[in-house]
């Protein structure tokens, strides 16, 4: 079992990129899902799991840029020609896949170890998988 401490192995980060959404709009770096899932095991290794690791174990890596995320604002499908009205608009936010990447393997990792505590979890089930 993985304590939340470990830096992420190889495993968790492809498993984390087989989750991840193709298709949606990258983060300020311009780096998307399907480049990442493109990437062989020795690159993947080499790139994103060492860049994982280093920002996992270097208390020096500036956690404000690493998680940087833009919001950008987009017209609703067939709402009205009223560009100032601000229910034809929603909201979304761009963060980088890596950050996700990150976020989604210590959420894996706290929802296996709070089972495995057994404390709360059959009556607070939104964030646990097939419970929810």
């Amino acid at each position: 079992k993985t304590k939340l401490g470990d830096p992420p192995s190889l495993e968790e980060v492809k498993h984390v990129l087989r989750k991840a959404a193709n298709g949606k709009s990258p983060g300020e770096s311009g780096i998307t899902a399907e480049a990442l899932k493109a990437l062989d095991n020795e690159l993947l290794q080499d790139c994103l799991l060492s860049f994982l690791t280093d920002y996992w174990n270097d208390p020096e890596v500036d956690f404000e840029s690493w998680h940087r995320q833009g919001l950008c604002a987009l017209r609703k499908a067939g709402k009205g020609k009223d560009y100032a009205d601000t229910n034809n608009w929603r909201g979304i936010c761009l963060a980088e896949i890596t950050a996700k990447s990150q976020r989604s393997i210590i959420s894996t990792r706290l929802l296996e170890n709070l089972a495995d505590l057994d404390i709360g979890i059959e009556t607070q089930c939104g964030c646990v998988p097939g419970k929810g």
